[in-house]
């Protein structure tokens, strides 16, 4: 018997969700994460400066492999979202991007 998952916080509202079927459907798990979070910090619910959680945390609490957060975490660098330091973890940019 397996313990249940902890579901982690991350900013306000739900938590995230990640649909196997959604992926067998054309989208991929990291770009589930990925538009997910970016959603987040579009509508306020993770504000500039805040800390996501380690990706170690988020591979545990959404069942997923490690690849699959980086792929979602780099995406979110990469479009300026967020910004990643080694040994500091994840936060949401100062001036997020917007469209």
């Amino acid at each position: 018997m397996t313990a249940p998952r902890k579901r982690i916080v991350i900013g306000h509202g739900p938590p995230l969700r990640i649909s196997r079927a959604d992926a067998d459907a054309g989208t991929p798990l990291y770009r589930q994460v990925y538009l997910q979070l970016r959603e987040r910090i579009e509508s306020g619910g993770l504000l500039p400066g805040q800390r996501l959680p380690t990706s170690r945390a988020l591979v545990q609490d959404l069942g997923v492999s490690r690849n699959t957060i980086e792929g979602a975490l780099h995406l979110l660098v990469v479009e300026g979202w967020i910004v990643r330091r080694v040994g500091s973890g994840s936060v949401v940019a100062s001036h997020p991007v917007t469209e």
